[in-house]
């Protein structure tokens, strides 16, 4: 799924994009999503193909990793193989009960799952060797999106790696445009930042933990 079918998949599927900022109603949306998502995602066979090169370029063997909204836990079906400590947060319920049935039935036991705020992460500074995150901030408004990223670069650890999985907003207007993204990911302290567009639609962005405090 291709160019304007791609972009019309990303204005529908995502319901709790619509709904940024409202957190009581992006828990209800994500409660229904939550019943079809990896169905609907996988109708796209370029979605999960794009989403498993993110994980890849970013996590590594041993790895703890941070999974900042795993949904049903899509990521962490590559992510978990490679490392060797993987926590999921999300805010919503139901997505969490969905990754745990998943992450049993695929025997990832190094998997740990818990309820969480991506503005405010529950876990101390440098706590993570990477960070990996799929259609998370459009799930925010405009103006808390740097303090999202923030919250993802303040718990790596220095030099530790941030990996997201979006879509391009210069093409879907509910996602965060290319120079957006530099701008956030600088202001939070990154370094080496990459950002690819595959595939029409879909963006992998790569970066990394500077070294110098965040303050």
């Amino acid at each position: 799924m291709v160019g304007w079918r791609g972009r019309q998949f990303m204005r529908t599927s995502n319901l709790s994009a619509l709904l940024a900022g409202g957190r009581v109603w992006v828990g209800f949306a994500d409660a229904l999503w939550s019943v079809a998502y990896d169905w609907g995602v996988r109708l796209d066979t370029a979605y999960p193909g794009n989403a498993r090169r993110m994980v890849e370029a970013t996590v590594r063997r041993g790895d703890r990793v941070l999974d900042v909204g795993i949904g049903t836990g899509m990521l962490a079906e590559t992510g978990a193989v490679l490392a060797d400590e993987y926590i999921g947060i999300d805010y919503s319920g139901s997505m969490l009960s969905k990754a745990a049935r998943k992450m049993a039935r695929l025997g990832l036991g190094n998997v740990s799952l818990r309820w969480g705020d991506a503005l405010e992460l529950p876990f101390d500074d440098h706590s993570f060797d990477a960070v990996v995150s799929s259609f998370v901030l459009p799930h925010f408004a405009r103006e808390e999106r740097p303090d999202v990223i923030a919250e993802m670069a303040r718990v790596l650890r220095p030099g530790g790696r941030l990996g997201l999985f979006l879509a391009q907003g210069e093409v879907v207007s509910l996602f965060p445009t290319r120079t957006e993204l530099e701008e956030q990911l600088s202001a939070a302290g990154c370094t080496a930042i990459r950002i690819v567009d595959r595939d029409h639609v879909y963006r992998i962005v790569e970066a990394r933990r500077g070294r110098a405090s965040l303050g």
